[in-house]
């Protein structure tokens, strides 16, 4: 049975408190030996003492937690210290900062204050402390850079902030814990942050009573039942499924367990004996009731093949710890130390390097910097005559090998990603103890075979008091020390480096602010057109470099418009994109956001010639405008993705294109039978809305003047199937709605009331269980938040969107904003989420831009900057009405307010004139407004083209 370390807990939790006993019974039953119980407030630090009286097994930690902060008594710092004076054995926790839902109405300032004081206690009293933070992760790491490092440690306890910050935080000593909290981050981006956290940094942890793991109905859980009476869940709305009062229990930690086995591909025992060891480690601090547990095996769980970071071949290192071990004995017994009292038998040792091998590339560049590069201190009296040189590790020779490149990045990136920081050592005092040269070393699993393979060893040497084995810290020699290794440097494969991304940094003083739009849609480009460039810079950031005018695209799709004539570039749209020096547009899509640090980071998708693929780099922001669309909803329908078309942009319009005249080309091939053209020709369009119509109307409209005197062979097997869950057209009024079903009926398309279940590649199941064959499949069915928007750690409006206030600012954090089909209005504003139309979209680009030139007037543009800014008045929407193509010059025409006002509502001829008059207007540049008559105009005379390019 494995043994697991509670790292982080809450068993003083009234809710629980009553039924410690069977809690902790039924954890250590199941092989959770030690807890650290977390007192939050002065209420409950007298139980963590009492029950650390009473159970050896659980570690007591006193702090103030944030939420408690309001509650606090004058003379709280006094009672908090001599809690500590009393209790030799306690830790700092739980303290932190909260910017969420809960924090966010407590005074940000006072937490600042409280959060501080108990981590510079933490640190004079040299104790571990348990951190809380929620949406201010960008204000712990600026309180830890000017307090730090912190060599005791810091636990970021229920860590869910973003794979970037790591390496930062690793370096100041932070412990990064996960319990079932972890379940609701999407998959990706917990596995992404996961694998960026050093082994020897990851801690489980429970929670408990909170954080209660998602259940698969296969894992079982220890449920307790708590009283709700008492309920002090910090986020029982969100942690599970399970009832509000169903709390966790200590004994869910191997439900946390497996979850992050499987993230990090490890299994079970192996992770659960790496975290076991941290946390002793992590909490062996002077009178401290944990006992340091060193096991030489504690190296087995990095000997798996899916955690090697790097790919060693196991001869070649082991030959190169042999070699190591030859070269550094030989320095020992120069200056007169038994090798024996330093290290274990050579036969242990080598084992160790064949059960793992990237440790022994470790060794041998420590060793290397020994011998090499040490000027100052004893070993520059040993004569180096007495070193093979040739014998050294090859990863200093001039012509590397496949292991000796993975030697050397090792030696540059493995104690980097454990936190060590890379700085010049010649600085840094050496400590001599009977001869033996040793270092500050950031990783336990090196200092266990550097120091002795028996406990009693470690402890002898801990008592002289004269060498520090355990601190975190590693300093090794800069790249440039080595001319070899640096080559190789440049040789090897970035894949496993740390991030360091290109960086656009932020603006400097006296610099014009800078406005970071994401997205070319209409939302994006309204608000591009009309920004002042006098006294902002802008970067634009997207995918595509055009605008689509989305109202014309179902024409492109069957030739009755180019595509060219539907699309702006976005520097015509923006001139100071092209011609300003400060003002960009970068062809990449953003994969996230750092609202803390003022950054997006950015990723070019596929195959474009950079050194690296996919390439990467991030963009700092005073001022950022998300305007990153929407993406078509297809409600979990299996095969939709897969099969089915889109009409959502330029690229969408040319593949329906293509495909159609493929079809119509294929079909006229002998030996294609009867029942493979109707297949081949039926067209289906799913989705009544105003696009679905439109492609219908106009897919019509190509049948009946263009393949019927083109393609007379199989005129007769195309047809159009619209299939709607409900009616067609849904918002527009009640005759509209029977116009258009009837005009549609009359031009051929079928009509069909159905719900789709499944799609097949050629054919697709309905609920009532008939099949559709099909050659052509498009989906026109609304759209939802993207995937990038889901991902975003910002507030949500109902639906799933980014949440904006009356304002269109993103609540809760600075300087950003969100306007298109991905942002709606939060619950708290009491105003309905606005539906994904141009008009909309445009709308709110205008209203930013206003309001930014505003800001901008009154030197708000910077970051952080705006807060006493007026902003004036929020936001309106102002419907102005809804328009839709029905084919064979007739449309739909109605200018009401709402659904259920009345207005004018108009159909046929006249309407179609005011349709097409209408978005003639609206088409955004003078060049496509004389583009797309000329196209009607040749469509009109000779027909569309038909040309399959």
């Amino acid at each position: 049975m494995v043994k697991l370390f509670d790292s982080h807990c809450h068993l003083q939790d009234p809710r629980i408190y009553a039924k410690v006993p069977q809690l902790i019974t039924t954890a250590l039953e199941t092989g959770v030996v030690r807890f650290a119980v977390n007192g939050t407030s002065e209420k409950d630090w007298h139980l963590v003492k009492q029950m650390s009286n009473h159970y050896p097994c659980v570690v007591p930690c006193f702090g103030l937690h944030p939420w408690f902060v309001p509650e606090r008594t004058p003379n709280w710092f006094a009672t908090l210290k001599a809690f500590f004076e009393s209790t030799p054995s306690a830790a700092v926790g739980e303290i932190g900062l909260d910017k969420g839902s809960h924090g966010k109405e407590i005074d940000f300032q006072d937490q600042i204050e409280v959060f501080r004081k108990q981590l510079e206690l933490a640190k004079e009293l040299k104790r571990p402390a348990s951190v809380h933070c929620v949406r201010a992760f960008g204000d712990l790491l600026q309180i830890m850079k000017s307090l730090g490092p912190f060599p005791h440690g810091v636990i970021l306890h229920s860590y869910m902030g973003s794979a970037e910050m790591v390496p930062d935080f690793s370096q100041l000593g932070a412990y990064f814990s996960f319990s079932g909290f972890l379940m609701l981050m999407k998959e990706s981006k917990a596995k992404k942050m996961l694998k960026s956290v050093p082994f020897e940094r990851i801690l489980l942890e429970t929670d408990a009573p909170d954080a209660l793991p998602k259940s698969n109905g296969v894992d079982s859980l220890y449920p307790v039942e708590g009283d709700d009476s008492l309920n002090q869940s910090k986020d029982a709305s969100e942690t599970s499924d399970q009832p509000k009062e169903t709390l966790n229990h200590p004994a869910n930690i191997h439900n946390v367990l497996k979850y992050v086995s499987s993230l990090l591909e490890m299994r079970e025992e192996e992770l659960a004996d790496l975290s076991y060891r941290n946390a002793i480690h992590l909490f062996s601090y002077e009178g401290s009731k944990v006992q340091l547990e060193e096991n030489i095996s504690g190296l087995s769980q990095l000997s798996s093949k899916q955690r090697e970071p790097f790919a060693v071949q196991r001869n070649q290192s082991s030959e190169l710890f042999k070699l190591w071990l030859e070269d550094l004995t030989g320095c020992v017994k120069a200056v007169g130390a038994d090798l024996k009292q330093v290290l274990i038998e050579k036969r242990k040792i080598i084992q160790l390097s064949n059960r793992f091998a990237p440790l022994s590339g470790c060794l041998a560049t420590l060793s290397c910097e020994i011998l090499d590069q040490r000027p100052h201190g004893k070993f520059n009296q040993i004569k180096r005559a007495q070193f093979s040189p040739e014998k050294r590790p090859q990863v200093y020779q001039p012509a590397p090998r496949t292991s000796d490149m993975a030697l050397a990045r090792l030696a540059r990136t493995g104690f980097r990603r454990s936190g060590g920081a890379i700085n010049n050592s010649a600085n840094e005092k050496d400590v001599f103890f009977e001869g033996v040269l040793t270092r500050k070393c950031s990783s336990p699993w090196v200092e266990n075979v550097l120091v002795s393979g028996n406990p009693s060893h470690l402890s002898n040497i801990r008592k002289a008091g004269q060498i520090n084995f355990w601190s975190r810290g590693i300093r090794i020699s800069p790249q440039s020390h080595f001319p070899q290794a640096e080559r190789i440097v440049e040789e090897s494969d970035p894949v496993h480096e740390s991030p360091q991304y290109p960086t656009l940094e932020a603006t400097k003083p006296g610099e014009k602010p800078r406005v970071v739009v994401l997205g070319t849609g209409w939302a994006a480009c309204r608000f591009l057109k009309g920004l002042d460039t006098k006294i902002y810079d802008v970067v634009c950031i997207s995918p595509r470099n055009h605008m689509v005018f989305t109202p014309l695209l179902a024409s492109t799709a069957v030739g009755t418009l180019e595509f060219r004539s539907v699309a702006e570039p976005v520097g015509r749209i923006q001139t100071a994109l092209s011609k300003d020096p400060n003002s960009f547009f970068y062809l990449a899509s953003c994969m996230g956001v750092d609202t803390d640090k003022h950054e997006v980071y950015c990723e070019t998708s596929g195959s474009n010639g950079l050194p690296q693929e996919p390439y990467r780099f991030k963009v700092a922001y005073d001022k950022l405008v998300i305007a990153a669309g929407a993406e078509p909803l297809t409600f979990g329908i299996k095969g939709v993705k897969e099969n089915a078309l889109f009409l959502r942009e330029v690229y969408h319009a040319q593949e329906i294109r293509k495909k159609l005249l493929l079809n119509l080309m294929l079909s006229e091939n002998p030996g294609i039978t009867e029942e493979e053209k109707e297949r081949l020709l039926h067209c289906v369009v799913i989705g009544g809305g105003p696009t679905g119509v439109e492609f219908s109307g106009e897919l019509s409209d190509f049948i009946m003047r263009d393949v019927k005197d083109r393609y007379t062979h199989v005129k007769n097997y195309i047809r159009v199937t619209l299939i709607e869950a409900n009616e067609i057209l849904s918002s527009f009024d009640v005759s509209l709605r029977q116009y258009a079903q009837k005009h549609l009926t009359k031009s051929g398309v079928r009509l069909v009331k159905g719900v789709v279940k499944e799609v097949h590649p050629r054919k697709l199941v309905l609920s009532d269980g008939s099949d559709v064959p099909y050659g052509l499949l498009v989906w026109s069915t609304g759209v939802g938040p993207s995937e990038f928007v889901k991902s975003l750690n910002l507030p949500k409006s109902p639906g799933g969107r980014i949440g904006i206030d009356e304002w269109l600012r993103v609540p809760s954090v600075e300087d950003v904003f969100a306007v298109g089909d991905c942002a709606g209005f939060v619950e708290q504003t009491q105003r309905q989420v606005l539906p994904a139309l141009a008009q909309v979209a445009e709308r709110e680009g205008k209203y930013l831009v206003e309001l930014f030139n505003k800001i901008g007037k009154q030197n708000g543009g910077k970051a952080f900057s705006a807060k006493d800014v007026s902003l004036g008045e929020p936001f309106v929407y102002k419907h102005l009405g809804s328009m839709a193509s029905v084919g064979r010059y007739k449309a739909l025409v109605d200018l009401r307010q709402t659904k259920d006002a009345k207005g004018v509502s108009l159909a046929g001829f006249l309407s179609w004139l005011i349709w097409r008059s209408a978005y003639l207007t609206r088409v955004v540049s003078w060049r496509n407004r004389f583009y797309v008559p000329v196209n009607w105009a040749t469509t009109l005379v000779f027909g569309r083209d038909n040309s399959r390019i």
